[in-house]
């Protein structure tokens, strides 16, 4: 988890929210290497920050990905 220990360096502020986000980031990986998802909402200015959310993992991404019709 070389990004999480960069980005705890970089916001020491953070660093006590290490293991939560290490858990976090693992949850995400399991889901994705089993053909799952990860669902983001939010209700008002939530929502807003839960599409920033999605923008920013979206756009990191480095191959196509097929959408499906379901």
């Amino acid at each position: 988890m070389d990004k999480i220990n960069q980005l705890a360096e970089r916001y020491n502020q953070l660093d006590f929210l290490k293991p939560e986000i290490e858990k976090a980031s693992e949850a995400i990986i399991n889901s994705y290497s089993k053909g799952g998802k990860l669902l983001v909402c939010g209700n008002g200015g939530s929502a807003a920050d839960a599409d920033h959310i999605v923008g920013e993992l979206m756009k990191s991404f480095e191959r196509k990905r097929p959408v499906n019709q379901n």
